[in-house]
């Protein structure tokens, strides 16, 4: 039988084979398609490439946020340090409760502490008579506390009453030195107003200390005393007290600018410490 030659495709390379027996077949495996399939391969293989790159991107890009987060808490951190030493501010009295405070007039006088409503919560009363005359009506609490440096106690009143004198007091321990801010001819507000009493206003007033600071408080009183004489209704709230930064020299220099001069005498001349120049 003559050969039987089978053609399948135009190859570059051909096998030789046999049909039954016979004489020898060519076959040879499709160009075309081998391309196809290595065309296919190298699509995944750069497919799976690109994928793990923009997951490598993705994984930077996440680092780098978690690394901005942690860098702007950093910051914040640091930035609110100086705060955080300072402390809080500290409740003293939220007068849920007057079981610590206690009543001192003075002869002729009359005073009575009673609990009372307030805004989201209670209030001390204090009722008052002076029947025409002087005196002083104390609501006395002990309170002992370490004072730093610097401070401010803060409390809100109104009041239905003519002007007396308020006076803030803190007396130390042993109960014979006191220091005070008095408010003379206080107009009592009929609306809630917080009053702050900051330690640069508070002075020595009197005892066997015979002057200096106050250091550690053993009691702090709330003293209305005759002003008018008459009588009338106070309510004191919210008693808080709040650490301060030391307060320090000043150190640096002042500097003057105006928005016009004469020649040879501009605004600087009027810090230069020269009683012969003048800002003109």
């Amino acid at each position: 039988m003559s050969p039987v030659n089978v053609n399948v495709h135009a190859c570059a390379s051909r096998s030789p084979g046999y049909v039954n027996g016979s004489g020898p077949v060519h076959v040879c495996a499709s160009r075309h398609t081998q391309a196809q399939a290595f065309t296919a391969r190298t699509s995944r293989v750069r497919a799976q490439a690109r994928l793990a790159a923009a997951l490598a991107a993705l994984a930077v890009l996440a680092a780098l946020a978690v690394l901005a987060v942690l860098a702007v808490l950093a910051v914040l951190a640091v930035l609110a340090a100086p705060l955080a030493a300072q402390s809080p501010t500290r409740v003293l009295d939220d007068f849920r409760s007057l079981a610590a405070w206690s009543a001192h007039p003075s002869d002729g006088v009359t005073l009575r502490i009673t609990p009372d409503s307030a805004a989201g919560g209670r209030a001390m009363r204090l009722d008052f008579d002076f029947h025409g005359g002087g005196g002083y009506a104390i609501a006395r609490r002990a309170l002992p506390l370490d004072l730093p440096p610097n401070y401010e106690f803060a409390f809100r009143v109104r009041g239905a009453a003519p002007p007396e004198n308020l006076e803030f007091k803190l007396v130390d321990p042993s109960g014979e030195n006191v220091w005070w801010l008095n408010r003379r001819d206080f107009r009592f507000p009929a609306e809630w107003r917080t009053l702050r009493t900051k330690k640069r206003q508070v002075e020595f007033a009197w005892g066997p200390a015979g002057g200096g600071e106050i250091e550690r408080l053993g009691s702090l009183e709330i003293v209305v005393t005759a002003g008018s004489g008459g009588h009338g209704t106070v309510w004191i709230d919210d008693l808080t007290f709040t650490p301060l930064p030391p307060v320090t020299p000043y150190d640096l220099t002042p500097t003057a600018r105006a928005s016009s001069a004469r020649p040879a005498a501009d605004a600087a001349r009027a810090l230069d410490g020269d009683a012969a120049t003048a800002w003109r």
